[in-house]
């Protein structure tokens, strides 16, 4: 592959997802390191896009002007394209090399294909408005909500795949200024926090009412942070969250530092930077956390999985429900979420008093004291440096977790760009012998013979099934050459 004289990166969801394509923007830079990389953000994710490292110029796509709060005049449909279309036109002047979309919705499509780019990564648009994904590791992720169950690959590493790089840094990529440094000591000093304090963030709002641990909860555990492990806590969360501060407050007995509402994006990361730990919903404040090297304590619910977008480097601690229904399928509107009542105080207590004596990351919990209930897991690389997270509750294992495992051997190959990868058979891709010292690691394997009394049997099937799907991509491949050569035959 020739080397990419420049590089655009769209992405213009949510901060979160930004965030998580760094060690992407890191591994581009790395790899070009003379290279012309851009990003492209919303308007509402400008002043965090800036504050990350390894890129040329931050592209401000900025919808927002035209929302009725902010556009004086008559708005039209016609008004709002010929903002689009004189944007791709500036854009288009870059000449860029390599466009790689990080977003999936159609109008990102329709930008990328209007670039007249040959190497698109993500969702575009073909010559007739259809769209399409391109790139294997981009296409799996489009195909995640159908087998949600079985995906172990965590977004940042699908980011990185699809800019066929392996990761160089062991966390996603944030800097603080000096200002927001300074600022982070002076509102910690005035609020009462010393230099030693035990501090322990908490993000107690989120994106989705439905995915939020109950304020109860937090202030269970802060009077207990401050009563038993001498610590102190501090509450983060935008201006629109403040209730949920105020009612947590309002509960606890030994007061918390209030912070809500109250920072910047740069002065949010100098507090969260301060935090021995943070704990926290699935949010974005989550991924910040992982960028200052705190170490993060995670409460995954309701549409929430840990595999997709925990929080991405060593040593942090998720939680989850142990229940059928969990995670929810994405377009189910739960009215019972009971996820959120399973994980307790006590359980994030027990572990925070690990994590204080610098005892968590060699302590496997038992299935009882109330722990059936829930899963836990401890986040580490793997062998080719991708995140994965290992269960911290040793269980029998079950069917699932057997097909889970396997899966990941399994589309670590197909999706290789690798050629004498993708062309080899599973069976001898893999360490046969490792397979069971892996899975003793993470599961009780009494009854593992009562399911699968030949693993060697059952890897025979999947390189059977592989074989079928080379057969079943080679026939994919003639007719896309025949609609192309001949559109009326198909």
């Amino acid at each position: 592959m020739c080397p990419m004289k420049k590089i655009l990166i769209i992405s213009l969801t949510r901060m979160g997802d930004l965030l998580q394509a760094t060690p992407l923007m890191a591994g581009l830079r790395k790899k070009n390191p003379d290279a012309r990389l851009d990003v492209l953000v919303s308007s509402d994710f400008a002043p965090i896009a800036k504050s990350i490292p390894k890129i040329n110029e931050v592209r401000i796509f900025n919808l927002k002007q035209f929302t009725p709060a902010e556009y004086k005049g008559e708005l039209t449909l016609v008004t709002v394209y010929q903002y689009i279309e004189e944007f791709t036109e500036e854009l288009k002047k870059s000449k860029y090399d390599v466009v790689i979309n990080l977003s999936h919705s159609k109008m990102s499509a329709v930008m990328t294909s209007l670039l007249n780019v040959n190497d698109i990564r993500g969702i575009t648009s073909s010559d007739v408005g259809n769209r399409m994904i391109r790139h294997p590791w981009l296409r799996y992720f489009a195909t995640i909500n159908f087998n949600r169950d079985y995906n172990s690959f965590n977004l940042v590493d699908i980011y990185l795949k699809s800019g066929d790089l392996e990761a160089s840094e062991d966390r996603l990529l944030l800097e603080v200024d000096e200002e927001s440094k300074k600022f982070s000591e002076e509102f910690l000093s005035q609020h009462g926090v010393a230099e030693n304090d035990f501090l322990v963030g908490f993000q107690p709002g989120s994106s989705r009412k439905g995915r939020r641990w109950s304020t109860k909860s937090f202030a269970d555990l802060g009077d207990r942070i401050a009563s038993e492990l001498n610590g102190k806590v501090i509450l983060f969360g935008v201006k629109s969250e403040a209730d949920l501060g105020e009612e947590i407050g309002e509960m606890m007995e030994n007061k918390p530092v209030n912070a809500m509402g109250k920072t910047s994006v740069q002065h949010l990361s100098g507090l969260v930077r301060r935090c021995n730990v943070l704990i926290t919903n699935d949010t974005g404040t989550m991924h910040i956390a992982t960028a200052m090297g705190t170490r993060v304590v995670g409460l995954f619910f309701a549409h929430a999985l840990p595999m997709e977008t925990g929080p991405y480097s060593r040593g942090n601690i998720v939680f989850q429900a142990n229940i059928p229904c969990s995670p929810c399928s994405y377009g189910v509107d739960c009215n019972n979420v009971v996820c959120v009542d399973y994980v307790t105080d006590d359980h994030l207590y027990q572990v925070l008093k690990l994590i204080k004596n610098g005892k968590i990351d060699e302590t496997f919990f038992e299935d009882e004291n109330g722990m059936e209930k829930i899963k836990m897991f401890r986040s580490d690389f793997d062998e080719d440096h991708m995140l994965e997270f290992l269960p911290m509750i040793k269980r029998s294992i079950t069917k699932q977790d057997f097909f889970y495992f396997v899966h990941r051997l399994v589309w670590k190959i197909n999706l290789s760009l690798n050629d004498e990868k993708r062309t080899k058979p599973i069976k001898d891709s893999v360490d046969e012998k490792d397979i069971p010292r892996k899975l003793k690691a993470r599961y009780d394997l009494k009854n593992f013979p009562g399911i699968y009394p030949d693993l060697k049997e059952s890897l025979e099937e999947f390189n059977k099934l592989w074989e079928v799907s080379k057969q079943a991509f080679r026939t994919t491949e003639n007719l896309v050459q025949v609609s192309h050569s001949n559109p009326s035959q198909v």
